[in-house]
């Protein structure tokens, strides 16, 4: 729907800082290089993010390991903390979730004797969904990565993907 946040149909923008990362900074669209390094500089070099107090072991584990590479990438300031609370929350859900279906299988035995689908696979199905949500505003998905990563130089001597992998290599 046009003029609505987030579902106007086109991309949400990308932080300059994630731009100059990736090299596919471009000063006509996102205006001044040096500046937009001095402020991925400074988010790199801000004291780490403290989680939030409630947030459950898995999730605060979640946190510490994804906070410190998104800081050193230059890509997350104070502002994202809720995303990246979200991302930590639906971690720690998928987790537990998958857990218990470990545990007790996809099947379980209902009220009426009778076997039903674990909730479990509910639960873990929504946080699937919001981890893919949030991954995608971190910029931590496969596809994410690939909107956002500029072309790379491959290493001596790396081996060309045959066509059927998606990649024929150089013409």
């Amino acid at each position: 729907m046009a003029g609505r946040k987030g579902r106007s149909g086109g991309r949400n923008r990308k932080p300059t800082a994630l731009h100059l990362v990736n090299g596919t900074h471009r000063p006509d669209r996102h205006g001044d290089r040096d500046a937009a390094r001095a402020e991925a500089k400074v988010v790199r070099e801000s004291p780490p993010l403290r989680p939030p107090p409630k947030l459950s072991r898995e999730a605060r584990k979640e946190w510490r390991r994804l906070e410190a590479e998104l800081r050193t990438a230059g890509v997350l300031t104070m502002r994202d903390r809720a995303v990246l609370t979200g991302y930590c929350l639906a971690w720690a859900r998928l987790r537990e979730a998958e857990e218990d279906i470990e545990r007790l299988g996809t099947l379980v035995e209902g009220t009426e004797g009778t076997q039903i689908r674990n909730p479990a696979l509910t639960t873990w199905n929504q946080a699937m969904s919001q981890l893919r949500m949030y991954a995608a505003e971190l910029g931590l998905s496969p596809s994410a990565r690939a909107r956002v990563t500029g072309p790379t130089k491959r290493p001596e001597g790396a081996a060309d993907v045959p066509a059927e992998f998606g990649n024929a290599g150089p013409a």
